[in-house]
């Protein structure tokens, strides 16, 4: 009876184990991008204003809106979560994912009107005002909010398929530490 009761205790943990290694594998590693690749080539669909609405007001699994609006662009972030990026007429849809592939708020949309040769005029030391002229559809939440723990940075997405991040100095200071560069 002993050895019926451990092995039951076995099997379930055994069960358990195997259950949540799947989920930690999931649907999202299986669908990645290539990191070689621009987002431009990777996209055939264009969307509309309205259906890139919808996708921002989506709430169901990636799984779900995959099969609703297919995701052609799907990247992993460094802090572990996945970016789906949906192409817009003159904007970009971003969608965040948990590794589980649950949807995290709603996402971001860009405008993308500039090239990324235009970032390449920026350099450290320019203000955040400089940044914003030549980028007015830039996200700057940082600076609309009264939260200290966002990440001092701005993102911009360029018709040509990059990902660009500005990063700001210190709590009160808007000048420019550093730019990164990425496909979207």
């Amino acid at each position: 009876m002993r050895v019926r009761q451990i092995f039951l205790i076995v099997a379930v943990a055994v069960l358990f184990l195997h259950c949540s290694c799947m989920k930690e594998v999931g649907t999202m590693k299986r669908k990645l991008s290539p990191t070689d690749c621009n987002f431009l080539t990777l996209t055939s669909c264009t969307y509309d204003e309205l259906q890139l609405k919808e996708i921002i007001m989506f709430t169901g699994s990636f799984d779900e809106l995959d099969k609703q609006f297919p995701v052609e662009c799907l990247r992993e972030e460094n802090d572990g979560y996945f970016r789906a990026a949906y192409r817009g007429e003159n904007t970009v849809l971003m969608v965040y994912f948990d590794e589980y592939g649950n949807k995290e708020g709603y996402g971001l949309l860009y405008g993308a009107k500039r090239m990324k040769s235009d970032f390449q005029k920026l350099k450290k030391g320019d203000s955040i005002g400089k940044v914003e002229e030549m980028d007015p559809d830039g996200e700057y939440l940082f600076m609309y909010t009264e939260r200290n723990d966002l990440p001092r940075e701005s993102t911009h997405c360029t018709k040509d398929g990059f990902l660009i991040t500005i990063e700001y100095g210190g709590v009160h200071s808007h000048i420019v530490e550093n730019i990164r560069e990425e496909l979207i």
